[in-house]
């Protein structure tokens, strides 16, 4: 069956086939997918029996983190969560926050990536008064290289940097997360967005000499471009 599905269908199938025993529910953006986030969410469904992973749609995500993200659709976004093994559903959101999502489906077990108090994690009061736990589960370091998304006007304000991973390749983990990450650089290039990323640790010297060579060519062809343009 479709695991993307509105909060009404969830509760809709749930009443058909039954609720899972425990469920857990967290959020985000997922708008890169990294490293973290997947150990996050195999993290969380250890938890329960069943994850339910809130998504923010595009209007929210600008809302929070600017004017140029998502740089995945929220239909891309969601394919992309609700392929991972430890994923069940996927309910995307338009709220700034899953507050409203949460008091629907009441999940016996909240979680939230990253260094958090209770009291501030969005609906922590909430399923704690129905007899739930909240727990907070650390992020790892993210599992792709040091990219750099720059817009095609190469307004060098706008660019935004991962951090770089360790030993990115060491693990199936870190083999499929890598997979998904070259389809999303696909789905960024579509928005008229093009990616410089360096290669994976090990590389020869003589290939960073080439990856350097052409990053300063194209600059140099950018600069040429630009000229001509105001000599017109």
């Amino acid at each position: 069956m479709n695991r993307i599905l509105s909060a009404d269908e969830l509760l809709a199938h749930w009443e058909t086939g039954g609720r899972p025993g425990k469920v857990v529910f967290t959020n985000g953006c997922f708008d890169l997918l990294s490293r973290g986030h997947i150990a996050m969410l195999e993290a969380a469904r250890e938890l329960g029996d069943c994850l339910v992973v809130g998504l923010n749609d595009d209007d929210s995500v600008q809302r929070l983190k600017g004017p140029n993200r998502p740089f995945l659709s929220l239909e891309v976004r969601g394919t992309i969560i609700a392929a991972l093994r430890a994923v069940d559903f996927v309910v995307p959101f338009s709220e700034d926050t899953p507050l409203k999502l949460i008091k629907m489906l009441k999940p016996e077990v909240l979680v939230k990536g990253g260094d958090y108090n209770e009291n501030e994690i969005v609906g922590a009061q909430e399923v704690q008064s129905w007899g739930g736990k909240v727990e907070v589960v650390p992020l790892k370091k993210a599992l792709v290289p040091e990219t750099v998304f720059e817009p095609s006007s190469q307004n060098d304000d706008q660019i935004q940097r991962l951090e770089p991973a360790d030993n990115i390749l060491n693990d199936s983990t870190s083999e499929m997360a890598y997979s998904i990450f070259s389809a999303m650089e696909e789905e960024i290039k579509k928005t008229g967005l093009y990616i410089h990323r360096p290669y994976p640790h090990g590389i020869q010297k003589d290939n960073l000499k080439l990856l350097k060579a052409r990053d300063q060519t194209r600059k140099a062809s950018d600069k040429k471009q630009k000229y001509i343009r105001k000599k017109r």
